[in-house]
């Protein structure tokens, strides 16, 4: 048995723009929540010199997003993928050097 999700809207409703509109962001919404539920974010800090080799080989929308620390030798570096993706360079960052590697549930994903 399998199942799809389905919004219908009744047609005086999609007529009309403010509740057009309402219509579209509840679409949106559940798309997002559709998709997030696939996808997990991805943390972790980074020796700031490895962050190169590690931006070439983490798939993003994007790019990862890489943020200072305040030891300078180091950085934090966050992306959201899909939760498979994210088992398999788990290993792979912690090769380059990543320490507080974290995975955390994303309930809304938009693109």
């Amino acid at each position: 048995l399998e199942s799809t999700t389905r919004l219908i809207a009744n047609r005086d409703a999609w007529e009309d723009p403010v509740k057009r509109a309402r219509i579209e962001d509840l679409a949106l919404l559940l798309q997002g929540a559709i998709d997030g539920k696939k996808m997990v974010g991805l943390k972790m800090n980074l020796p700031t010199a490895s962050v190169p080799e590690l931006s070439a080989q983490l798939p993003s929308e994007k790019s990862p997003t890489v943020s200072p620390l305040l030891d300078a030798d180091y950085c934090a570096v966050e992306v959201v993928v899909e939760e498979g993706t994210a088992k398999d360079l788990v290993p792979v960052v912690r090769r380059m050097g990543a320490t507080g590697i974290v995975t955390y549930p994303i309930n809304l994903s938009i693109h």
